[in-house]
């Protein structure tokens, strides 16, 4: 497999950091990368200058490429950038977290495994974030392992991910937001795909910009129909799956408050 890279990157809203970021990651991946790489900045639904601004970035490099969505939606960016991502390697960055390190090391383990996973669950991570946003993690990843039987510890984050292999998943994925990545995850783990974790180090560069009460119902129904998925341990019922995700939610609200 010829080694090549599409980085994408969920745009929406982030005209406070983007530049910076943008040039930052640009500047650590001309010091760290010798292969084709392109940054695939997916904008959707921004209702700031973002869209403007993405644009302008595109001219800075010709690594940078833009992709425009109509509506805000963190599931459908990222879907839309596999789909549209030039190369077989796909690295899933955010604009306020990522990690060339991490991104180094995974490149030399992606010719042996389909996915890569960058955890801050795992011994080695260190997550430098405010405890409670750190136990939400927790609390959450460990009710998607008890409810799919998984043994990822860390299915919202980065990765690198084989395209070939998460093209045909991504039809099946019905999650069309905030868990989308996550059950890609299950998904490929279902369909065998293989997969390691990578410790990673993990900083708040800014507080959360989506309060969680202002999207509590969203991401209840969201989670609710992502644990009714008949995936996983199907002998759980829709009424305990519903237990066990809304539990996490009223959780995360309650601290949010």
């Amino acid at each position: 497999m010829k080694k090549a890279l599409s980085i994408i990157i969920p745009i929406h809203n982030e005209e406070a950091i983007l530049h910076r970021q943008v040039f930052a990651l640009l500047t650590q991946l001309e010091n760290s990368l010798t292969i084709p790489y392109e940054i695939v900045l997916v904008e959707n639904g921004s209702t700031d200058r973002t869209k403007s601004l993405v644009t302008i970035l595109a001219t800075y490099s010709e690594h940078i490429r833009v992709v425009s969505l109509r509506h805000a939606s963190y599931g459908a960016a990222v879907r839309k950038g596999l789909q549209q991502a030039r190369y077989p390697i796909v690295a899933q960055f955010d604009i306020d977290f990522w990690d060339v390190a991490f991104l180094r090391r995974a490149m030399t383990l992606i010719s042996r495994y389909d996915v890569v996973i960058g955890s801050k669950n795992i011994p080695g991570a260190v997550d430098e974030r405010p405890f409670t946003r750190r136990l939400t993690s927790k609390l959450f990843e460990y009710c998607i392992g008890v409810r799919f039987n998984l043994p990822i510890k860390d299915t919202h984050g980065m990765k690198v991910l084989l395209r070939k292999k998460m093209l045909p998943l991504i039809d099946v994925v019905v999650s069309p937001n905030h868990f989308f990545d996550t059950e890609l995850l299950i998904q490929a783990f279902y369909a065998g795909c293989s997969w390691i974790e990578l410790p990673v180090v993990i900083h708040e560069i800014r507080k959360s910009r989506f309060p969680f009460r202002k999207r509590f119902f969203q991401v209840l129904r969201e989670g609710c129909t992502l644990f009714m998925r008949p995936l996983g341990l199907p002998t759980f019922s829709k009424a305990w799956n519903f237990r066990l995700f809304s539990s996490v939610s009223i959780f995360q609200f309650i601290i949010d408050l």
